[in-house]
């Protein structure tokens, strides 16, 4: 195994991936009620079924508060070394 090329390709991973602006917003595991409203009415209309509400979709009681979930501010992300 590279390890170089593995850093890096966790490095692509981390920026494309996980680190966009929804993210910085509802932290890691959560989501946008809206987005997410609005994804599963597109589902259910392909599907011809009711779409759920939100609340039986994703119950975010379970994950750890907010601030244990954040990314840390743009200026202190540094890339792996």
């Amino acid at each position: 195994m590279d390890k170089n090329a593995e850093k890096r390709r966790l490095q692509i991973a981390l920026e494309r991936l996980y680190i966009f602006s929804e993210v910085e917003k509802v932290g890691l595991g959560g989501v946008d009620p809206t987005r997410l409203e609005a994804t599963a009415k597109q589902v259910a209309g392909a599907l011809k079924i009711e779409a759920p509400p939100v609340n039986k979709i994703f119950d975010e009681s379970y994950l750890p508060p907010l601030e244990q979930r954040a990314l840390p501010p743009a200026a202190d992300r540094k890339p792996l070394t």
